[in-house]
């Protein structure tokens, strides 16, 4: 049995596709990962797993996408397979059309709700050609996988479709006493942001919370994106260099350690798009794996999610000095966050990817017989 997934994220930090990728293997199935070489990607990365990357002349832009289905199509003609793997909405044009002609059954693992992302907010026209992809293609694909409930009842009212949830959860515990990390952050206490640098995500609300919070409390903003320089120049301007220190592009095994030695996570996105108002976000998991309490903003799944489990606040109004009055609420009562790190351990062991993973290979062998 040969699979062949295709994604257009850079495949060395996409942490769920290859949960997937491994996921696969693990039950026997030969796997063949499709991807691009991205302008910051590390052109020697070797994977355990078998992958080939497009060099694309396209960077960014619908010409990017266009030109990744094309090449993606004629690869998959002439590939043999049998089964197709879509990562989101970006994928599914060629896959789909290959998978016509071939007659190949075909996955779509949607990471988001791709039409509602706020890259999309103001292009009207782009947005509508995706839209018009999604459904064309959706509902005739049998086969599909999201990343929580919410966005799953979605497709589910949009097109009639059942996706299986499976969540954005880390495969590995994070361990504590490992010191070999090169990335080195400059305070000994701190909180943390880990993902992409993207608009409406409450970092620079965040940064500014930071002059209202004790001094010797550090930020670190693990990752890169799309608005990275404005953030940087947003710290300069309130003098802020001491306080916040941009980890730029990371590994894994580094910025699994970084957080473990976090006093608390955030994830303060805000309620401008569809996709992030039901989001459940890969780095809550990643917080609670690394046994820390969490502040994240009031999107219904997220925060319902933090309040059922108790593992942080929930924060209503996200202005800095909000943001910073539930830091300082966090931290200045031992008794609270004593209580909150005992209900994330138990989380932990709740929520853990050999769950997921069960749910996963159980979909795979259900789809594929």
């Amino acid at each position: 049995m040969r699979v062949i997934i295709f994604v257009t994220n850079d495949i060395e930090t996409d942490e769920r596709l290859k949960r997937s990728v491994n996921s696969l293997i693990d039950i026997g199935i030969d796997v063949l990962v499709v991807g691009v070489i991205r302008r910051n990607s590390n052109i020697d990365y070797s994977p355990s797993f078998k992958i080939k990357r497009f060099n694309l002349f396209f960077d960014r832009s619908f010409l990017f996408y266009l030109e990744f289905n094309l090449r993606l199509f004629f690869l998959l003609l002439k590939e043999n397979s049998d089964f197709l793997f879509a990562n989101d909405l970006d994928t599914v044009l060629g896959s789909y059309l290959s998978s016509l002609i071939k007659r190949k059954p075909m996955i779509i693992d949607s990471h988001e709700y791709f039409t509602g992302v706020p890259e999309l907010n103001g292009r009207g026209i782009v947005k509508s050609i995706w839209k018009f992809i999604e459904r064309w293609i959706y509902p005739k694909i049998k086969y599909h996988i999201t990343v929580s409930y919410s966005i799953a009842d979605m497709f589910n009212k949009e097109y009639g479709i059942k996706p299986v949830v499976i969540r954005n959860i880390p495969a590995e515990c994070f361990e504590r006493n490992d010191n070999k990390h090169q990335i080195v952050v400059p305070f000994a206490k701190y909180i943390i942001y880990q993902g992409a640098l993207n608009k409406d995500r409450g970092l620079e609300e965040l940064i500014q919370a930071m002059p209202f919070v004790a001094e010797d409390l550090g930020l670190v903003i693990a990752g890169t994106g799309d608005i990275d320089k404005e953030l940087i120049r947003l710290v300069k301007v309130l003098n802020l260099e001491n306080r916040v220190f941009f980890t730029g592009r990371y590994s894994n095994s580094n910025i699994n350690r970084i957080t473990s030695k976090a006093l608390m996570g955030v994830s303060l996105e805000k309620d401008s798009n569809i996709n992030y108002r039901y989001c459940l976000p890969n780095k809550l998991f990643s917080y609670i794996q690394a046994s820390i309490p969490v502040i994240v903003s009031n999107m219904p799944e997220m925060a319902s999610f933090v309040k059922d489990n108790n593992l942080g606040i929930v924060i209503l109004d996200s202005t800095p000095k909000s943001i910073a009055t539930s830091i300082k609420e966090l931290l200045n009562s031992q008794e609270l966050y004593s209580m909150l790190k005992s209900s994330v351990n138990i989380a932990k062991e709740k929520y853990s990817w050999n769950n997921e993973k069960i749910k996963l290979t159980n979909f795979i062998n259900d789809s594929i017989n």
